[in-house]
């Protein structure tokens, strides 16, 4: 039996994400442990846009040898203007060896303990014209009777 160090492989560490306000994106990360021994991992924020609502859950966690673990990241559509790209992203800091070790065991390649997974997302909307309004602008507002007025309404 070998003993191999805690080791993190991260199956996708970069999401493409579109919904269709209202509803949120909901993505799951799946990751495994190569090695022999336990392996503890958290998620933490890197950067996400401001006011968007979001929600890691399990924030951490153990794996076993050879186990698969996963987190699944939700983004609230709420806060977020329609036909925009948005990038959200995560790091994974797992207690890896920070060593890869050669089978004869005479070379040790630093490696990296921490994984960035990326989530770029887009909401895209329709008009209800229940919910929306018209705001010209001053130009329009000297719109003549039996003239058309063009306007273009942003979901």
């Amino acid at each position: 039996s070998c003993e191999d160090p805690p080791s993190i492989y991260v199956l996708q560490d970069a999401f493409d994400l579109y919904a269709l306000k209202p509803a949120g994106l909901t993505a799951d990360v799946f990751f495994v442990n190569q090695g022999d021994k336990s392996l503890f991992w958290k998620v933490e924020l890197v950067d996400a846009p401001a006011a968007h609502e979001w929600e890691v859950f399990p924030p951490t966690g153990n794996l076993s040898t050879c186990e698969t673990g996963n987190f699944t990241v939700r983004l609230d559509a709420t806060n977020a203007t329609a036909y925009r790209d948005f990038l959200f992203r995560l790091r994974v800091i797992s207690s890896s060896y920070p060593f890869a070790i050669s089978e004869d065991y005479s070379v040790y390649t630093p490696v990296n303990t921490t994984v960035g997974v990326d989530f770029r997302y887009f909401f895209e909307a329709k008009a209800n014209a229940s919910l929306s309004h018209l705001a010209p602008p001053r130009a329009a507002l000297a719109a003549t009777a039996g003239h058309y007025l063009e306007a273009f309404v942003k979901p």
